[in-house]
């Protein structure tokens, strides 16, 4: 029954309440409008009215009641929310999918990146090998080429010629002062071959395979390439006279 005045929540249920409480009624219960009653006979229905209307009661509002109208709302708000839920788990799955793939083409891209360092080393492993050895070899040849005999008899003649080059740099020198030079350092050499019994037939011998050698020398003395006459020879020093004639004893011996 309304226990207000209309319109207010000033309570006027004492105007009336004691008709009803005559009737054999009991109170029971006040939702701020309304006063429920149960008759005596039932009075074990009042502990129902114990506690207020609750989420526990699992009431629901009729459809188009001004209360259900926030409901409706959140119910479309979550159909919504589910309908982005699912195109959003159906984007991870496909960014998953590409994510796979991605790293699948990325390991065989990389495996394919690393068999071919894998040959770039290998290659220049094998040229590493090769030139190492090539130049053991070479520095094995020059240990050869320094330790002969020709190499240590014409180092005389090497340090003349670096000497003249030196000279020449600092000082141009014209070609009869050059070939003074040269017919100098020639005779020096010949006289420490004579000197050096020792090395004296190896020197010989070198020459001797060297005919060029013998020329050019002879030129530069002002001599023709030939064997010398006599009476030329018996002007130069007995020493050099004697390796020239040695010189030009082998070279004839090497030609017959």
């Amino acid at each position: 029954m309304e226990a207000t005045k209309p319109q207010t929540q000033v309570r006027n249920h004492h105007e009336w309440q004691d008709k009803v409480l005559g009737a054999k009624y009991r109170f029971a219960y006040f939702d701020g409008l309304n006063h429920f009653y149960v008759a005596e006979e039932h009075a074990a229905l009042a502990e129902a009215f114990a506690v207020p209307p609750n989420f526990f009661d699992y009431f629901q509002l009729r459809p188009g009641h001004a209360y259900s109208a926030p409901l409706e709302e959140m119910a479309k708000r979550m159909a919504v929310a589910e309908a982005q839920a699912h195109e959003a788990r159906v984007a991870a799955q496909q960014a998953r999918e590409f994510a796979e793939k991605t790293q699948e083409i990325a390991e065989k891209r990389f495996e394919q990146v690393e068999n071919q360092a894998r040959a770039v080393k290998s290659e220049a492993d094998w040229k590493v090998h090769h030139a190492l050895t090539a130049a053991a070899q070479a520095e094995a040849q020059l240990r050869v080429v320094l330790s002969s005999s020709s190499w240590r008899i014409t180092a005389p003649l090497r340090t003349v010629m670096g000497k003249l080059l030196a000279v020449r740099r600092r000082v141009p020198l014209s070609p009869g002062r050059i070939k003074t030079a040269i017919r100098s350092r020639a005779v020096g050499l010949l006289r420490r071959l004579a000197n050096r019994p020792a090395v004296r037939a190896l020197g010989v011998r070198v020459v001797a395979r060297f005919p060029r050698l013998m020329s050019l020398a002879r030129r530069v003395q002002g001599q023709p390439a030939a064997v010398p006459a006599a009476a030329n020879v018996a002007q130069a020093d007995p020493a050099v006279q004697q390796v020239e004639a040695d010189i030009a004893h082998a070279m004839q011996a090497r030609r017959n």
